[in-house]
């Protein structure tokens, strides 16, 4: 038998077989097939729905259609411009640009580390559909410099049985204050305007605030560069009294050298009046005398000059350099202190690293310590500064006597020459140079106690022991702000929104050329994580269509086997009159292919005309929102060749071993 008449014999008997047929068992095996395509066409249908969800609230709520980032930089400048020619671009719909300016957010204890956006309303509300789903208050005003709205996973908004609720803040309303920490460390409290839920974890995390309200904000303190600067004033601090306390020693040893001339002269002048007594030398002797007497009381006038001198010196330099800088170093190392003290009282319970507070409240200490022994060093140089005018007073005073001093030496030194018959005169001149001489020393020892204790009191404020280098570098470090707020007319990112049926590679190509220092960025590179659910999903599809395709394989097999059981007589005369094998076999693959086309149809059927209709009424509530069937054509038609292509095979294994068995045991039923 030909190949022709064999498949004209096949297709007469799988349409008797299917007309005279048990019915009941062939509207079952129709009945399988169409659950089976119904199941194998509704998961993926369901899987493509939540997908698209997924990909649309992305689109919607995070991403938009592209991004665009700087290439090189944190924020891109010029951005009102740039924005401009955008919005200008062919395929373009909408163009909004979002600033980060925030990383921190407070309410009753409760904090965590969020960002925060600085945006235009108007334009945000054009690209992205989160102005849509406020469940408290309203959206932002351009002008409004003072107001907040939050996602629900950072307000919590009391709402305990939605995920993440306990990484929230538990209890914010609209009308709450919440303080957000800037990037760079400065605070402000906004009030809440708003709530939204975007039901979706990558959007419902943010908040914003508007352009306006960030550009008002004072630039915040640059707390390490204070402390590098205090410590450069406490360096300089160190330096400038130790200076000082060199002088002043210097001061010391010269005027020990001349409390030591001092007394040479009173000395000299006692030795003058005993020998004016005796004129034991006569008077050439005593003129001598007097006139070493006046060279010694000449030395002692300079030395106290360069004494009185040097202390004026001292004194200024402490009034108009070293007193100031003390001052000043001391105050602005307690102003750092008091800062950082207040950051670390005001430090949040929760944040992202547990030693967080623990190392603020550490490095306030720290800043503490030293300013503690800066104010020491500078009330030391104030009180040496104020004790100097007194010593400076001293030193005039010894300059003075130093000077009445080499005047009656040297008045006796001119006299001495014309003593023939004086002694008594010559004695008395020389006992009052003794006393002027004595009177000196007596102020000069003074005089040099009292230096002594200026040099050790500016020695002492001179060793201050700061922080170590180390210490200092840690500090510094710690406080470092992490980043700086983008200035004005800057955008961390720009996302824009295409027009129908323009891909993302066209957007780009379109916009490239306007500038040449960014970044573009589709929606699939910024959402890595959806994208692995995106997968997860697909190969759920895969094993769940397996498991339907075996289903459909095992069901055919079944009921094609109790059919050939029941009707293998009928095989064996039908083989005994001459109808071949493998027309028997292709009547059983016909008959198979055809329940199958009529079992997809009445699926595909069901499928359009009852489920999709349902389920667009009656979404699925899933967690990212709802889902509505969404069904492939180029997926539809690769299910309905499977299941075609499982039913023949599924037929046609029990068929071969039927015709395989000899005729006479196909007739007796053996």
């Amino acid at each position: 038998m030909n190949p022709g008449r064999n498949l004209r014999v096949a297709g007469f008997l799988a349409i008797r077989s299917l007309a005279r047929g048990n019915l009941g068992v062939t509207l079952m095996t129709v009945l399988m097939l169409a659950v089976v395509f119904i199941s194998v066409v509704f998961l993926p249908s369901l899987i493509n729905g939540a997908v698209a969800n997924i990909q649309r609230q992305v689109t919607d709520t995070a991403t938009a259609d592209l991004v665009v980032t700087s290439a090189d930089r944190d924020s891109i400048d010029d951005a009102d411009a740039y924005l401009a020619r955008i919005r200008e671009a062919d395929g373009v719909t909408a163009a909004t640009g979002v600033r980060r300016v925030g990383n921190q957010i407070a309410f009753r204890g409760e904090s965590d580390a969020w960002g925060v956006d600085a945006i235009d309303p108007d334009s945000y509300d054009d690209v992205f559909t989160t102005p849509g789903n406020l469940i408290e208050g309203d959206w932002l005003e351009p002008d409004d410099t003072g107001g907040i709205v939050l996602g629900i996973d950072i307000a919590g908004a009391d709402q305990s049985d939605r995920r993440g609720y306990s990484g929230s803040l538990r209890h914010v309303h609209v009308g709450d204050r919440v303080r957000v920490t800037m990037i760079g460390g400065a605070t402000k409290r906004f009030a809440v305007r708003g709530i939204f839920d975007n039901r979706f974890v990558l959007s419902d995390q943010g908040a914003f605030i508007t352009t306006g309200a960030v550009d008002t904000l004072e630039p915040a303190t640059d707390l390490a560069g204070v402390v590098e600067d205090t410590f450069d004033a406490l360096e300089e601090l160190t330096g400038s009294v130790g200076d000082a306390a060199d002088a002043a020693e210097t001061i010391t040893d010269g005027q020990a050298g001349l409390g030591d001339a001092v007394h040479g002269v009173a000395d000299a002048a006692g030795s003058l009046a005993a020998r004016s007594r005796t004129l034991d030398h006569g008077t050439s002797g005593v003129g001598s005398s007097a006139r070493q007497v006046a060279d010694a009381a000449g030395e002692v006038r300079a030395g106290a000059k360069a004494l009185r001198r040097n202390l004026a010196r001292l004194s200024d330099q402490l009034d108009e350099v070293v007193v100031p800088t003390a001052v000043t170093s001391a105050q602005q190392i307690a102003d750092a202190a008091r800062t950082a003290a207040e950051l670390a009282a005001a430090c949040p319970a929760q944040t992202t690293d547990p030693t967080h507070c623990a190392d603020e409240a550490a490095h306030a200490e720290d800043l503490a310590d030293v300013a503690a022994t800066a104010g020491r060093s500078a009330g030391e140089v104030t009180t040496v500064a104020a004790s100097l005018e007194g010593l400076t007073g001293a030193a005039g005073d010894l300059a003075k006597a130093s000077r009445q001093l080499h005047a009656a030496a040297s008045d006796l030194a001119d006299g001495a020459s014309d003593l023939a018959d004086g002694s008594g005169a010559a004695v008395g001149a020389a006992d009052a140079v003794q006393d002027a001489a004595l009177s000196v020393a007596s102020s000069s020892e003074q005089l040099t106690t009292s230096t002594a204790g200026l040099a050790e009191s500016l020695h002492r404020a001179a060793d201050v022991e700061g922080p170590s280098q180390n210490k200092q570098d840690q500090l510094t470090g710690a406080l470092q702000p992490k980043a700086e707020v983008p200035a004005k007319d800057t955008v961390t990112r720009v996302f824009i929104r295409a027009d129908r049926d323009v891909t993302p590679q066209y957007l780009q190509e379109a916009i490239e050329p306007i500038r040449g220092d960014v970044e573009f960025h589709s929606s699939q590179e910024l959402t890595a994580s959806i994208q692995d659910q995106i997968e997860t999903f697909g190969l759920i599809n895969n094993i769940m269509r397996l498991i339907s395709l075996i289903v459909a394989a095992i069901t055919v097999f079944i009921l094609t086997y109790v059919e050939l059981t029941n009707r293998r007589r009928q095989i064996g005369i039908e083989r005994a009159i001459g109808i071949r094998g493998t027309a028997i076999v292709l009547s059983y693959v016909l008959k198979s292919a055809i329940s199958a086309l009529i079992g997809i149809g009445l699926g595909l059927a069901v499928y359009r005309l009852v489920l999709l209709p349902y389920v667009e009424q009656h979404p699925f509530e899933f967690p990212n929102g709802p889902v509505v069937l969404v069904a492939e054509l180029a997926t539809t038609r690769q299910n309905v060749v499977l299941l075609v292509v499982v039913a023949v095979l599924a037929a046609l294994v029990p068929t071969l071993n039927t015709v395989r068995m000899r005729i006479l045991d196909a007739i007796w039923g053996r």
